[in-house]
């Protein structure tokens, strides 16, 4: 899976001559995959099947309702079912949720109420109705009946999750985040509360609490590349360089063609001093995409380290020209090229800072001593 796409869900001392560029990449890739969490009418879908399997509910129409070839389909036979039962509670609630897979929100609405009102007490239309109010962003009209599915039913964990969900867009951070670790001990396998959790912690300015969260979803999920690569990309925004290094080498070797996960890798090695392994990484990212200038920035830094001026020059030189604004890029260019005699291109790198004249000097008297 590559992170320049975002995930999809089937039911995140030398730094003043080495960039810390990964970071925001890294802290872009952990929003997108916190903040597209499965939409609520896809987390409330398992409590549809496991009401349609209900032997004591079982019906023929229901049947035709769960094999119809489409949503449009589906509701039709619906709206037939809750016709010829109106008495029934169950009947409204599959019509409100055959409503909400097509995406008729106010016909779910409806729907929903209506099967409340006839002393529906299982939860199960409540949960549907706080989702389909979840799916025209009314949040605080979905707590209601999310709160009263969580009391008719505590054992399930998608009530707490939507919760949680509505508490963060409401800025109700903490209970957000108490809602979300309930989901979380009813079903510790199931990764969306995990990664509720996460954007619950996250939104709470809880940076470690997140990680941990966004790490044990990771865990549910060891093949894919995106969840172990934000686990790292996590840990760089903590400054927790070694600890990034496994959880991307784990995203590289699944994913061994996604540009940023193999150049935050390499970012992570260089900054452990294990030069060489950096620079396979770093040049793996470039040629994956030319104009990734971080990429360019961290491969010069290695180089210099190791002492390949001429290489260090060349990937510096083409840093500067995809990101001309790049400070730390001309400040390291101008470093090598006095490292090699190369005084008056290294005072044109040098005009290129502006201001902080002495600062840099200094600084480059000290790195090439």
């Amino acid at each position: 899976m590559n992170l320049s796409a975002i995930v999809r869900f089937g039911l995140v001392g030398i730094v003043s001559t080495a960039s810390r560029l990964p970071a925001h990449a890294a802290q872009e890739s952990i929003d997108s995959l916190l903040n597209k969490l499965p939409p609520p009418n896809q987390l409330v879908k398992p409590h549809v099947q496991q009401a349609l399997a209900d032997p004591a509910l079982k019906d023929p129409l229901g049947d035709r309702i769960v094999s119809a070839p489409n949503p449009t389909a589906a509701l039709n036979l619906a709206r037939e079912f809750a016709l010829n039962r109106p008495r029934s509670p169950f009947a409204h609630a599959m019509h409100g949720a055959a409503a909400m897979d097509a995406h008729e929100w106010g016909e779910a609405e409806q729907a929903l109420r209506t099967s409340i009102t006839l002393g529906s007490n299982n939860g199960f239309p409540n949960l549907l109705l706080g989702a389909v109010e979840m799916e025209q962003h009314r949040y605080g009209d979905a707590l209601g009946p999310l709160q009263e599915t969580n009391r008719l039913q505590p054992t399930w964990a998608a009530g707490w999750v939507l919760c949680s969900q509505c508490a963060v867009d409401l800025g109700h951070r903490d209970e957000a985040v108490a809602f979300a670790r309930r989901g979380t001990s009813i079903e510790p396998d199931w990764i969306y509360a995990w990664l509720q959790l996460g954007r619950a912690e996250k939104a709470a300015g809880h940076p470690l609490e997140m990680l941990n969260a966004v790490a044990r979803a990771a865990a549910l999920a060891p093949k894919d590349s995106t969840m172990q690569a934000i686990v790292g990309f996590g840990c760089i925004n903590l400054n927790r360089i070694p600890q990034a290094i496994p959880p991307l080498e784990r995203a590289a070797q699944i994913d061994y063609d996604d540009y940023l996960i193999q150049g935050q890798l390499g970012y992570c090695l260089e900054m452990t001093g294990q030069y060489a392994a950096a620079i396979t990484h770093l040049r793996k990212s470039i040629t994956l995409n030319p104009n990734y200038g971080p990429g360019w920035q961290q491969l010069g830094f290695a180089y210099q380290r190791q002492g390949r001026h001429s290489e260090a020059i060349a990937a510096y030189e083409r840093a500067t020209r995809i990101e001309p604004h790049s400070r730390l890029a001309w400040q390291n260019l101008a470093i090598e090229y006095r490292a090699v005699g190369r005084a008056s291109d290294a005072a044109r790198a040098q005009a290129q800072l502006g201001g902080e004249e002495q600062k840099s000097q200094a600084l480059i008297k000290s790195l090439t001593r």
